[in-house]
């Protein structure tokens, strides 16, 4: 299995797929949510081997990620804990907003894949 990391062929092959996907779904006007973000990372992680520890289509705070903390350039992600709180409003903003998003935005002709 590839390192996930390692920039490698599958990972390339992984990403193209899943733009055609997300191209596709776009088109078909699919619904996006946290839970749609979800089965993407595990379409790209597809015959990848993750970093020891780290878990595949999981958001911290869940099942074996509950004390996963984060930070970015030295600025704290939010607490494991409070993740799937912080989705929900994620998934209400995604909701409230894409509906009002042009149809002509989810044309695949503005969608590179």
């Amino acid at each position: 299995m590839a390192d996930w990391d390692a920039n490698s062929p599958e990972l390339h092959r992984n990403l193209q797929e899943l733009g055609q996907r997300v191209a596709a779904d776009a088109a078909a006007r699919q619904p996006l949510s946290s839970a749609t973000i979800k089965v993407w990372q595990a379409l790209i992680m597809r015959g990848l081997e993750p970093t020891e520890g780290e878990s595949i289509g999981a958001y911290r705070g869940e099942a074996g990620l509950e004390d996963y903390d984060v930070e970015v350039e030295g600025l704290p992600g939010a607490p494991a804990d409070r993740v799937a709180a912080e989705l929900a409003v994620f998934d209400g903003t995604l909701a409230a907003q894409l509906p009002l998003r042009p149809a002509r935005l989810a044309s695949p002709r503005h969608c590179r894949s």
